[in-house]
């Protein structure tokens, strides 16, 4: 039984690693699963009740932290709603439709076409999809950070614990 709940908590991990860059997949809740299945395959007593609430904490500031670029990258090229709505389906469909390079040119071109629907010029659209690709790359890059930590957090407890 640990083997596969250690099985399924490696997938999970992979699966929420991915969804750091992967639209649709919820990155910090399949990485957090991962780590309780594979505490539930190791032993859960290996890692203290406050390192656990700490990985909870953790995965809970590393989906707020995409939130919180996003809205803070917006906030600073105020872009409109319409354009922050069509940055995050650009990215989504970006994704979708090329890949890395599409969810980097998705947000861009999605939150200019908001911009420009919305009446406003060309210099304020370029602004905000510049925005909000510069807010979605910084929630990427807070995100990997706080998952590294939660890993070496994770693992050092494993082993030591």
């Amino acid at each position: 039984m640990e083997i596969v709940l250690v099985v399924l908590g490696i997938v999970l991990l992979v699966l929420g690693l991915l969804g750091i860059v992967a639209p649709g997949l919820p990155d910090a809740p399949l990485v957090f699963a991962g780590m309780l299945f594979l505490g539930g395959g190791f032993g859960f007593d290996r890692l203290s009740i406050l390192t656990w609430i700490l990985l909870g904490v953790l995965a809970a500031l590393m989906w707020g932290a995409e939130f919180a670029s996003t809205a803070l990258g917006a906030k600073l090229a105020k872009a409109s709603r319409l354009a922050s709505l069509f940055a995050v389906f650009g990215a989504f469909l970006g994704f979708f439709a090329g890949s890395l390079p599409g969810l980097l040119i998705g947000p861009f071109v999605g939150a200019v076409l908001g911009e420009l629907i919305n009446g406003r010029d060309l210099l304020q659209s370029a602004k905000s999809g510049a925005a909000a690709l510069t807010g979605m790359l910084s929630g990427v890059f807070m995100k990997v950070f706080i998952v590294l930590v939660m890993i070496l957090t994770f693992t050092i407890g494993m082993t030591i614990g």
